[in-house]
C-alpha cells in the first residue's frame, strides 16, 4: 500500500509536467473523445428507441411481428446500431435483427426488464459485452411499459476506431516525454519513500499496540523531526495505554461486582420492588412483586400502570379490565406528577392480585430526577400477617385485662395464706442458709479450679484453685484482670471457638482439653467440663463448670507417644513412624504428578563382629555415631529412622532427579567409612545400601521397604559396602527364589534329589580310588536345576541339614555295596568324598551325630571323607579345630575344598588335623596358558607333600593338563577328562569292567559313556 501511495504521487507529479506541456497527453484526450462519443451514441440510441416506441405504438399494441419486423429492419443502416428488439408488455419478443438467435446477455438484460414492477418512463441504459465487441444496449418502455418495450444496441467499436488514430499519431512525443518524467520521479520518489515507508511501518506497529523498537530515520529535515515526534509519542502513548487498560479491566470488574450484588439484592428482597419511568410505564419488577399480583415474570415491565395494574377480566387479551388497584395506580401517578424529589411516608391501602384476592399492602415511594426525567421507586410489602399480629395482640390485651382482674382477686385470697408460709418460709431459709455455707466450703477448698463466665468470657466468680491453677494470686484478681477468657487464658483461640460451638449446640461440654496461659505467661495443659445456664426464656446467663490442671498426665502421654514413635537408643523415628511419613510421601505424589522422593534401606557391614568383640556398649555408641552421621547428610526435610538393630531407613523427599538419592547415598558411604574412636577403640565401619527411587507404581509403604531391602541385600552379595538401586528384576529375582524355596521344601519332603559321583583317578596306579558324591535336583517343570542355585538356597532356609543326611546316607550305602563287589578285591577299598556345608559343620555335636550314624550304618570310616570348604573352617576356627578333631578321632578323613581361593594361612593350616586338600578348578584352568597359575600349582603340590597331605586336582579337562600334572607328581586328579557325575547304575557299570579307567577316556573321546562301556 506504501509503494501504491508513492506512486499515485508520482504519476500526479508526470500529469502536472505533462500539464505544462500543451497537448503533450495524448491519452487524456483520447478519454475525453471516448467519453464525449459515447454519451453522443448514447443519446442516439435512446432518441432512436423513443422514436421506434412512439411512432410504431399501435403495430406493438397489435403484435404484427411481420410490419414491425421491417420496420425495424430499417435502422440497422444507420450507423452505429448494431441491433433492435421489441417484446410485448409479458415480455415475449416480437422482432428482432439478431442471426440466427438472440445472444444470451442481451436476453437477460430483457427478463431483468420485464422484472421490474410499476408503470416507468425512464429508458435504461447499460454496456454489454457480446461476441461481436462492446455495445450500449438502451431500453425504453412503450406506454410506461403496458404497451411492451424497445431494445437498441449501439456498436462501440466505431468510438474506438476514432480514438485510436489520433491516439497513434501523438504516441510517440508522449512516450518519449513520459520516459524523462519517470527517470526524474524515480530519484523523487527514492529519496522521500525510504523514510515515508519506514515512518509508515512504525506506525503501523503503534497502531497494532506495539510500541518496541525505534525509527531508524535520523535526517535532519522535517521528515526527521515527524519521526521523532512519533517516537516520543509512542513511547508516551504505551505508557497511557498500559495505564489505561489497567484502569479500565479495575473498573470494569467493581461494575460487574456492583451489577452483581444489585441484582442480587432486587432478586432476593422480600418486599416486591417497582421501578417507574417518566412515561408512567414499569421499568422493573421484582419476583416479590409479580408473585404478590399473581404475574408471571417479566410480565409487568414496559406496560404502563394501568395495564400494569388492571387486569382483564376475559384472558389475558380481554379489552374490559377491573379497575380494583386504583388506588396504587393514582398514587403512583400523582407522585409522578410531583416535580422535585420526594420521599413518602409509608402508605397503607388495599391492594388486588389477578385472581381476585385482596391483601393489606404498605407502600414507601421515592421519587427522583435526572436530566429532567422522574423516575419514581416503590417498595410494597404484605402487612396482612402484621395486620393479623395486631388484632391477636389487641385481643390477648383484653384477655389479659380479666386474667389480672381475676388475680387481683386470687391475691387478695392467698396473701392471708403468705402470712402463714412466711413462717415456714424462714425456716426454709435458715436450712438454705446452712447448705450454701456448706457448697461455700466445698467451692473454697476444692482442688479443682471452679469459674463462671459470662458468653463474652468475663469472669465473674471462681474459687481459690482456679486462681491457683491460673497463677493469680486470689479469685478476686482472676475476676478483676480475666476480661475476655478466649483471649487472655486460651493460647489458641480456635480452642475456645470449638467450646462455645460445643456447649451452645450440646448445653454442656465433657472432658474438653486444651492449652491455658498462666498470669506468669507459662503454658499448661487443662481439662474442663462445663454446662451452660440460662434463664426461663433460654436466653444464655453464663457458663460454669471445672477446670484441672493435667499438664504432668499430657506430657508423661507425650513421652508415651515419643518413645512409641522413635527409637529409645539413637533417638530417630523408628518403622512404624518411617512407614507414617512414606505413606504421605506416596500420597503427595498421587495429588502431584511432578512430586519425587527416593528411599534408602541401609545395614551396617561387619556391625555384629563389632558388637561381639569390643561389647555392646561399643555397638550402641557406633550406632548414635552412625545415627548422627546420617543427620548429617540429609536435609531438614528428609526422614532418617531406625528399624532396629543394625538397619536404618532414609526418606529423600522433594528430590529433582534420581542422581541426588545416588548422591547422598555416595555421601554416606564416604562419611561412615571415617574410623572413629570409641572407649580406646578405633572402629571401622561401612553400610550396604539398597535404593528405591521409582516410587510411583507403589501403593502401600510396605512394598517400598520391601523392595529397599531387597536392594540392600543385593548390594551385601556384591561385596558390602556399596549401594544398589532396585530394579524389577530384582523383585522377579526373590519371587522366583520364594518359589524355587517352596519346591525345594517339597522336594526334600519327597526326597526328589538323585546322588550323582564323580570319580577320582589314581595317576600312579592308573585306577579309579574314589568318588566325590555330588546332590543334583531335576524338577518335573523346571527341569536340570543347577546346585549353585538350590545349594544356597537350602543353606538360607536351613533345609541343607535335610539334603546333607540325605547325601550322606545315599553316599554310604552305596560305597558299601561298591566295596562289596569283586573289583574291590582287586585292589585298595573305595572312598567317598561328602561335601558338609558350613551350616552342618556349625550344628551343635555335628561329629556326635556322625558318630551315631556310623555305629548304625557299620562302616569303615576309611572309606569315607568329608570335605569343608576353606572359607568355613576360616570363619569358625576355635570350633572346627575341636569338630575336625573329633573327626578324625572316628577315622574319618577331613578334605578341604576350593584351596587357595580364601584367606587361609600356613600356621591355620598346620593346626588344622586335615588329611587332603584340593586344588581349585580355577587354578588348574590356567596350567596351558599362565605361567603363575602353574607356580601357584606347584606350589600347593610341594606344601602337601611337605605336610604329608594327599592332594587333589580338580577340573581337569584336557590332555596337557593331566601332563603337565604328571610333570609335578601330581598323584590324584578329576574332571571332565575322565568322567562328570554318574548315576549310581552307570558306577555299578563301570566298576564291573576289567579296566575302568580305559572305558573312561574312551568314552570321553567318543562323547558317549554308554556307547564306550556297551551299555
Amino acid at each position: 500500500m506504501i509503494r501504491s501511495r508513492l506512486f499515485r504521487k508520482t504519476l500526479v507529479f508526470i500529469v502536472l509536467l505533462f500539464g505544462l506541456m500543451a497537448n503533450a497527453s495524448a491519452l487524456f484526450s483520447g478519454w475525453l473523445l471516448y467519453n464525449k462519443l459515447g454519451e453522443e451514441y448514447t443519446s442516439k440510441a435512446v432518441a432512436i428507441a423513443r422514436s421506434v416506441a412512439h411512432s410504431d405504438i399501435e403495430l406493438i399494441a397489435k403484435r404484427d411481428a411481420a410490419f414491425i419486423q421491417s420496420k425495424i429492419d430499417e435502422y440497422l443502416d444507420l450507423e452505429g446500431v448494431s441491433y433492435v428488439l421489441v417484446t410485448d408488455a409479458e415480455g415475449e419478443v416480437l422482432a428482432h435483427t439478431f442471426i440466427p438467435v438472440i445472444p444470451d446477455a442481451v436476453r437477460s438484460v430483457v427478463e431483468q426488464y420485464q422484472q421490474e414492477e410499476g408503470l416507468h418512463e425512464d429508458p435504461t441504459v447499460v454496456r454489454l459485452a457480446l461476441a461481436s465487441g462492446d455495445v450500449t444496449h438502451v431500453g425504453v418502455p412503450v406506454l410506461g411499459g403496458a404497451g411492451g418495450y424497445v431494445h437498441i444496441g449501439m456498436d462501440r467499436s466505431i468510438i474506438m476506431g476514432y480514438i485510436m488514430s489520433a491516439v497513434w499519431k501523438q504516441q510517440g512525443i508522449t512516450m518519449v516525454v513520459f520516459l524523462v518524467a519517470v527517470i526524474i520521479a524515480l530519484f523523487f520518489i527514492r529519496s522521500i519513500s525510504q523514510p515515508l515507508s519506514l515512518l509508515t511501518e512504525y506506525a503501523g506497529r503503534v497502531a497494532r499496540h506495539d510500541f518496541s523498537g525505534a525509527v531508524p530515520i535520523r535526517t535532519n529535515d522535517e521528515v526527521g523531526e515527524l519521526a521523532e515526534a512519533m517516537q516520543t509519542m509512542s513511547h508516551d502513548l504505551a505508557t497511557l495505554v498500559d495505564n489505561l487498560e489497567a484502569s479500565v479491566a479495575d473498573k470494569t470488574q467493581e461494575l460487574r461486582e456492583t451489577v452483581g450484588y444489585i441484582s442480587a439484592i432486587i432478586g432476593n428482597i422480600a418486599e416486591g420492588l417497582l421501578v417507574v419511568d417518566t412515561e408512567g410505564y414499569v421499568a422493573r419488577s421484582n419476583v416479590a412483586l409479580e408473585r404478590l399480583f399473581g404475574c408471571r415474570a417479566g410480565e409487568l415491565e414496559g406496560r404502563s400502570l394501568e395495564r400494569a395494574f388492571f387486569f382483564p377480566v376475559d384472558g389475558e387479551d380481554g379489552e374490559d379490565r377491573v379497575e380494583t388497584n386504583r388506588p396504587l395506580v393514582e398514587l403512583l401517578q400523582q407522585t409522578l406528577r410531583d416535580s422535585g424529589s420526594t420521599l413518602l411516608s409509608p402508605v397503607e391501602l388495599e391492594c388486588c392480585d389477578r385472581e381476585g384476592n385482596c391483601f393489606p399492602a404498605e407502600l414507601s415511594v421515592v421519587r427522583f430526577e435526572r436530566e429532567g426525567m422522574a423516575t419514581i421507586i416503590c417498595l410494597l410489602r404484605d402487612v396482612t400477617e402484621r395486620r393479623r399480629t395486631h388484632d391477636l395482640m389487641l385481643q390477648a390485651n383484653e384477655h389479659l385485662e380479666q386474667k389480672v382482674a381475676e388475680r387481683t382477686r386470687e391475691l387478695s385470697r392467698m396473701n392471708s395464706q403468705l402470712m402463714v408460709e412466711n413462717a415456714e418460709r424462714r425456716g426454709v431459709e435458715m436450712a438454705l442458709r446452712r447448705t450454701e455455707e456448706r457448697y461455700r466450703s466445698i467451692f473454697e477448698n476444692a482442688i479443682e479450679g471452679i469459674f463462671q463466665t459470662t458468653p463474652e468470657g468475663r469472669c465473674i466468680n471462681a474459687n481459690p484453685a482456679l486462681a491457683r491453677i491460673l497463677g493469680f494470686d486470689s479469685p478476686q484478681q482472676v475476676m478483676a484482670e480475666v476480661q475476655d477468657v478466649g483471649r487472655e487464658i486460651y493460647l489458641d483461640g480456635q480452642d475456645r471457638g470449638a467450646f462455645l460451638e460445643t456447649i451452645n449446640r450440646d448445653g454442656r461440654v465433657v472432658n474438653f482439653e486444651f492449652r491455658a496461659r498462666r498470669r506468669d505467661a507459662n503454658v499448661i495443659w487443662v481439662v474442663t467440663n462445663a454446662r451452660m445456664v440460662a434463664d426461663k426464656d433460654g436466653r444464655v446467663l453464663y457458663y460454669e463448670g471445672f477446670l484441672e490442671d493435667m499438664t504432668l498426665r499430657k506430657e508423661a502421654q507425650e513421652r508415651l507417644e515419643h518413645q512409641a514413635y522413635h527409637d529409645p537408643l539413637t533417638g530417630l523415628p523408628n518403622r512404624m513412624l518411617f512407614q507414617d511419613h512414606l505413606a504421605m510421601a506416596l500420597s503427595r505424589q498421587q495429588r502431584r504428578p511432578m512430586y519425587a522422593f527416593a528411599v534408602l534401606y541401609l545395614d551396617l557391614d561387619r556391625f555384629k563382629v563389632i558388637n561381639d568383640s569390643l561389647g555392646h556398649a561399643v555397638g550402641d555408641e557406633l550406632l548414635v555415631h552412625v545415627a548422627a552421621k546420617l543427620r548429617e547428610c540429609v536435609r531438614d526435610v528428609d526422614t532418617v529412622a531406625r528399624f532396629g538393630g543394625d538397619e536404618f531407613g532414609v526418606l529423600l523427599e522433594e528430590i529433582a532427579a534420581p542422581r541426588e538419592a545416588v548422591r547422598v547415598a555416595r555421601r554416606i558411604g564416604e562419611t561412615l567409612g571415617i574410623p572413629v574412636t570409641i572407649e580406646g577403640h578405633e572402629v571401622f565401619t561401612s553400610a550396604s545400601v539398597g535404593i528405591v527411587l521409582k516410587t510411583g507404581g507403589y501403593v502401600n509403604p510396605q512394598e517400598v521397604l520391601r523392595d529397599a531391602d531387597t536392594a540392600m541385600y543385593r548390594a551385601k552379595e556384591l561385596g558390602k559396602s556399596r549401594f544398589k538401586v532396585f530394579n524389577q528384576r530384582m523383585h522377579e529375582e526373590v519371587l522366583r527364589l520364594m518359589a524355587l524355596e517352596t519346591e525345594l521344601r517339597k522336594a526334600v519332603e519327597r526326597s526328589d534329589f538323585e546322588v550323582n559321583y564323580q570319580p577320582i583317578i589314581d595317576l600312579e596306579s592308573q585306577r579309579i580310588c574314589g568318588f566325590e558324591a555330588l546332590v543334583r535336583w531335576h524338577h518335573e517343570s523346571l527341569g536340570e536345576i543347577s546346585p549353585s542355585e538350590f545349594i544356597p538356597l537350602a543353606e538360607d532356609s536351613g533345609l541343607i541339614l535335610e539334603i546333607g543326611d540325605f547325601v550322606l546316607e545315599e553316599a554310604v550305602r552305596n560305597i558299601l555295596r561298591w566295596n562289596t563287589m569283586e573289583i574291590a578285591e582287586r585292589g585298595t577299598p573305595l572312598f567317598v568324598c561328602i561335601n558338609i556345608s558350613g551350616r552342618q559343620f556349625m550344628q551343635p555335636d555335628f561329629a556326635g551325630h556322625v558318630e551315631s550314624r556310623i555305629r548304625e550304618w557299620n562302616i569303615n570310616t576309611q572309606s569315607l571323607r568329608f570335605e569343608i570348604t576353606e572359607s568355613v573352617l576360616m570363619q569358625h576356627m576355635s570350633v572346627a579345630v575341636d569338630t575336625v578333631g573329633r573327626l578324625r578321632a572316628l577315622g574319618v578323613q577331613m578334605c578341604i575344598d576350593d584351596f587357595g581361593t580364601g584367606y587361609s594361612s600356613l600356621s591355620y593350616l598346620q593346626r588344622l588335623p586335615v588329611d587332603t586338600i584340593k586344588i581349585d578348578r580355577s587354578f588348574i584352568a590356567q596350567l596351558g596358558s599362565d605361567r603363575e597359575g602353574r607356580s601357584i600349582v606347584r606350589s600347593v603340590l610341594t606344601l602337601g607333600d611337605s605336610l604329608g597331605l594327599e592332594v587333589v586336582a580338580e577340573g581337569v579337562e584336557h590332555p596337557s593338563q593331566e601332563s603337565l600334572l604328571q610333570e609335578m607328581a601330581c598323584r590324584y586328579v578329576q574332571g571332565f577328562l575322565y568322567s562328570p557325575g554318574l548315576s549310581r547304575e552307570a558306577v555299578d557299570a563301570l566298576l564291573s569292567m576289567e579296566n575302568p579307567l580305559a572305558y573312561l577316556k574312551m568314552s570321553q573321546e567318543t562323547d558317549d559313556f554308554k556307547v564306550a562301556s556297551g551299555l
